[in-house]
């Protein structure tokens, strides 16, 4: 951040940059617990036999948001570079 102190778009886009950053763990950490719980509830013995539970299938896109996040991130970071690059 100290280097691209003098440059308020390349600052703007490493900020963001974090931000996502932040999103993508905090989706690590939801879709992990949603398929933790989901497993935890398949495991348990029911009375109409054993079945997948429907958490299982809800952390699957919540574990997906993080693959699109980090690209974004990337994005962000190379546009950063490029914006405080050009200009020096």
């Amino acid at each position: 951040m100290l280097a691209t102190s003098d440059n308020a778009g390349a600052q703007q886009l490493l900020f963001e940059s974090r931000r996502y950053q932040q999103a993508t763990v905090a989706s690590y950490v939801v879709g992990g617990g949603l398929l933790v719980a989901g497993l935890m509830q398949t495991l348990r013995p029911t009375d109409t036999g054993r079945s997948i539970s429907p958490l299982v299938y809800a952390a699957i896109p919540v574990l997906i948001v993080p693959i699109v996040l980090q690209g974004k991130q990337a994005s962000n970071q190379r546009q950063a570079i490029a914006l405080y690059n050009a200009g020096r």
